[in-house]
């Protein structure tokens, strides 16, 4: 029997946000991204969620500094479908997930590395090299689920106990707006509230934006939407998106 790493709640009060986030913001910041880097095949092989997912943990990170007063170590922990990417082929008609997480490393000690470049690069590296990883064969079945499931769940605990781990997930690419249970399909597709720090992604309904559903702790909150990087973000009552763009949970 596996025994896993018991993760709590967070004891202090969380707050959900909406942040919307369109096509010609998703260019700008891509073009950020291009500027800093030269362009060149990194940037084609680096994906819109890997930039946005970077762009939000730069600025969990400096929210994090303007609440506690001094950079704070911090972990990313980024969902990695695994789905048609291990040594060990699943049936496709499997019902089910196979997913672990990718991570990465911010040293408080480094502030050199505070660019959004330098970001994109962690977390770009954070996903594949897990696909590579369980793209190797493996000598059983024993060792393949211990890198699956253990291993990242043991540095992240370790890591909590701490200082931040910050959990990222995205749901894009996948047809939520195409269901239809005989009543039409959905005008919106939202997400329910977590009782924990995360962050999930979501296209919306014209495919071409995202929604990045941020959960924080209600200090940081205050200091995350603040961030120069994050107020170009309007909210949902800004652009005339339907829902609530302030969603409040202890």
């Amino acid at each position: 029997m596996v025994k896993l790493p018991y993760f709590s709640k967070t004891k202090s009060e969380v707050v959900t946000k909406r942040f919307l986030l369109d096509a010609k913001t998703i260019s700008k910041v891509k073009a950020e991204v291009t500027s800093g880097c030269g362009g060149g095949d990194h940037m084609h092989k680096t994906s819109t969620a890997e930039i946005v997912i970077a762009l939000i943990w730069r600025a969990q990170i400096n929210a994090a500094r303007a609440s506690y007063g001094f950079l704070r170590t911090s972990i990313l922990s980024v969902a990695v479908n695994l789905r048609g990417k291990t040594f060990k082929q699943a049936p496709e008609n499997c019902c089910g997930n196979i997913f672990t997480v990718g991570t990465a490393r911010f040293e408080a000690d480094d502030e050199t590395t505070m660019g959004l470049n330098g970001f994109v690069d962690q977390v770009r590296g954070a996903i594949r090299n897990t696909i590579v990883e369980f793209g190797k064969q493996n000598e059983d079945d024993d060792g393949f689920f211990s890198k699956l499931i253990m291993k990242p769940c043991i540095e992240i605990a370790e890591q909590l106990r701490k200082g931040d781990v910050h959990r990222f997930s995205s749901l894009r690419n996948l047809p939520f707006y195409e269901v239809d249970f005989g009543w039409g399909k959905p005008a919106w597709v939202s997400l329910a509230h977590r009782p924990y720090k995360s962050v999930m992604l979501i296209d919306t309904k014209s495919g071409d934006g995202i929604e990045a559903w941020v959960i924080m702790d209600k200090e940081e909150m205050a200091y995350f939407q603040n961030d120069p990087n994050i107020t170009m973000l309007l909210k949902d009552e800004d652009r005339g998106v339907p829902g609530n763009s302030n969603l409040n949970a202890t």
